[in-house]
C-alpha cells in the first residue's frame, strides 16, 4: 500500500440495523411458529367443541352447559371465556402461521447473509485509480462522470467510467464504508480530474484539521 492510498473499511454501524431487523424477524417468525404449533391448534380445538355443543343444544333444546364447563376445566380453559362466533379459529389461519414463520426465516436468513457478506468489504484509491474489496477498480483516467445527486443527502457518489469500451459504473458509500476515509477517498479523485466532470454537486472543499485536544 503506497503513501497516496486511502481505505475506507466497511462501517458496522451500518450493519448494525440489518442484524437488529434479522433479530425482529426471527423473533416474530418464532412467534408465528408458536402460535401455529400451539396456541392456534388450542384454539381451534376449543371452538370446534363450542360449535358442536352449540349445535346440539339448537337441535335438541337441552342446555350443555355442565357439558361445555367439564371441557373447559379438563384442558384448562376459563368456561366463562366462551369463543367469538364471528371469529371463529380456522385451520387456514393455522397454515398463515406456518406460511409466516416461513417468511421471516428466509428474511433472517438473507439479512444474516447479507451483513456475513460484508465482512472484511474495502474500497481505497492510490491517487490514480479505485479499487475495492471485490474486485471492481478503474483508473482515474477512464471516469468520465461523478454524479453527487444523493452524495449530500444519503453519502452515495456514483463514478461513471469505461472499461474496454463498455460503461461501468463505481458507487462510492459513506454510509457502507467508514466516513471520513470515504470522503477523503472522493476528495483524492476529484482533485485528479477535470472538475467539469462532477455534476449535480459541488467538488469537495479542502479537508479539515482535526481541532487539537485541549490540554489536561
Amino acid at each position: 500500500m503506497s503513501n497516496n492510498t486511502i481505505r475506507a473499511e466497511r462501517d458496522g454501524k451500518y450493519y448494525l440495523r440489518f442484524l437488529l431487523m434479522a433479530l425482529g424477524a426471527l423473533g416474530f417468525g418464532l412467534w408465528s411458529l408458536y402460535d401455529g404449533m400451539v396456541t392456534y391448534p388450542d384454539q381451534l380445538k376449543r371452538d370446534q367443541m363450542f360449535v358442536q355443543l352449540a349445535k346440539e343444544e339448537e337441535e335438541t333444546g337441552e342446555s350443555r352447559k355442565q357439558e361445555w364447563e367439564a371441557f373447559a376445566a379438563e384442558n384448562g380453559y376459563d368456561p366463562a371465556e366462551k369463543p367469538d362466533a364471528e371469529h371463529l379459529m380456522n385451520p387456514g389461519r393455522i397454515q398463515g402461521q406456518f406460511i409466516m414463520a416461513g417468511v421471516c426465516g428466509l428474511a433472517t436468513l438473507g439479512l444474516l447473509a447479507f451483513v456475513l457478506r460484508s465482512r472484511g468489504r474495502w474500497i481505497e484509491g492510490d491517487g490514480t485509480s479505485l479499487n475495492s474489496s471485490w474486485g471492481q477498480s478503474l483508473k482515474f483516467a477512464d471516469v468520465f462522470s461523478i454524479d453527487k445527486k444523493k452524495w449530500k443527502n444519503k453519502g452515495i457518489a456514483k463514478v461513471h467510467y469505461k472499461e474496454d469500451g463498455r460503461k461501468k459504473m463505481f458507487v462510492i458509500d459513506d454510509f457502507k464504508f467508514k466516513r471520513e476515509p470515504t470522503g477523503d477517498i472522493l476528495r483524492q479523485l476529484e482533485a485528479n480530474i477535470d472538475k467539469g466532470l462532477i455534476v449535480n454537486g459541488k467538488p469537495e472543499g479542502p479537508k479539515k484539521p482535526k481541532a487539537e485536544e485541549a490540554p489536561k
